[in-house]
């Protein structure tokens, strides 16, 4: 009995493993740049900020509300 309990986690610490090198792996080819296309010259966007988190209060209001 005491075999399969051993056995049973050995498969579970492979199984941990085994998935946490392939998140290891899908990250790190994602996060390389891939080699077909050339990064463009301008590479600046124009972002427009919706809204922030002031949780704890800490900001002032511009005007009153």
């Amino acid at each position: 009995m005491a075999k399969s309990g051993s056995t049973s986690t050995l498969v579970a610490l492979a199984a941990a493993l085994t998935l946490a090198l392939s998140v290891v792996w899908a990250a790190d080819a994602e996060s390389r740049p891939k080699k077909d296309k050339p990064a463009p010259e301008g590479r600046i966007a124009e972002v427009q900020i919706l809204g922030f988190n002031d949780f704890h209060g800490w900001l002032q209001s511009p005007r009153s509300v």
